[in-house]
């Protein structure tokens, strides 16, 4: 067997690929995303959405698993907003899996 050195990684940047799977997260309760590994999370506890800044902006992201981060796409990041001043939420923010996400920075 060969000694392989791995990097010590905390944050890998991974684009998601398609919408969210349904309308208003209030209604069906559940804001699931798929991602280019081929993986598919549902927003909530084991799997928060952040949001951050960074040089081009607000960053959403979401804790896939083993500390790593999916960064999601301006697209979907914008339909969130939509969903989030439909529901009213102050600050707004999105619920999935009976969690509150809130779009602003932190």
């Amino acid at each position: 067997m060969s000694d392989v050195s791995w990097p010590d990684v905390s944050y890998a940047r991974w684009r998601e690929t398609c919408d969210t799977l349904h309308a208003h997260s209030q209604l069906l309760g559940k804001i699931a995303v798929a991602l280019d590994s081929g993986d598919a999370v549902v927003l909530g506890h084991e799997h928060p959405l952040e949001v951050e800044t960074d040089e081009s902006g607000p960053s959403p992201r979401v804790r896939v698993r083993h500390g790593l981060q999916a960064e999601l796409s301006r697209a979907l990041y914008y339909e969130l907003a939509e969903i989030a001043l439909t529901e009213g939420e102050q600050p707004p923010g999105v619920w999935s899996d009976g969690c509150f996400f809130p779009l602003e920075p932190q």
